[in-house]
């Protein structure tokens, strides 16, 4: 080999990394373009007392000490961690206990599975509807079984216990298929 000329080995491994990068190229373009980009003039702006034009100056941490004191951004905060107590953890569990029954089934297993999958590919604005429409005060299905004319959405103490039942029904389908998959994994748990 004449001095100076990568051996084969190198000049394949350079020829493979050079296709790497073409290929990710893209990628990492349109990551830093629509993501790093967006979130790194996001905090610079959070520094400064910008309109929505995007025109001020630089005020450091004066907007972040005016949120530290507004007690509608702790409310926020509040309803934020009650929806996901009321959500994250009954969610799980019933995904899990589901995904159970799903697998102990020997008969109607794709049906119920199917069913029980099928909110969670449902726009959201046919959910919500939905929802308005089981639990109105004036006609709902929840209304009629139980004898009441219950305002459900309007009462500030039903409403996100309400919200949190419509997206554990609306969700709960993945996380059973998430469960099923994994417990199909566990040798006992297996579709046979």
């Amino acid at each position: 080999m004449p001095p100076g000329e990568p051996n084969r080995p190198e000049r394949k491994r350079s020829k493979s990394s050079r296709t790497a990068w073409v290929l990710i190229a893209p990628f990492v373009l349109f990551y830093v373009l629509f993501l790093v980009y967006p979130a790194l003039q996001v905090v610079y702006l959070s520094l400064t007392n910008s309109d929505i034009a995007g025109l001020g100056r630089l005020i450091g941490f004066a907007n972040y000490q005016e949120l530290i004191s507004d007690q509608e951004f702790w409310a926020a905060v509040w309803h934020t961690v009650f929806f996901v107590l009321l959500t994250v953890v009954p969610n799980t569990v019933v995904g899990f206990f589901l995904a159970l029954l799903v697998l102990r089934l020997k008969r109607l297993r794709f049906p119920i599975l199917s069913a029980f999958f099928l909110p969670y590919v449902l726009p959201v604005s046919v959910v919500t509807n939905t929802a308005l429409w089981i639990l109105d005060a004036n006609f709902g299905i929840v209304n009629n079984l139980l004898g009441t004319n219950t305002a459900w959405f309007g009462d500030s103490i039903l409403a996100m216990p309400c919200v949190a039942i419509v997206t554990i029904w609306w969700t709960v389908g993945f996380n059973m298929l998430l469960f099923v998959a994994g417990l199909q994994n566990i040798p006992s748990f297996g579709w046979g």
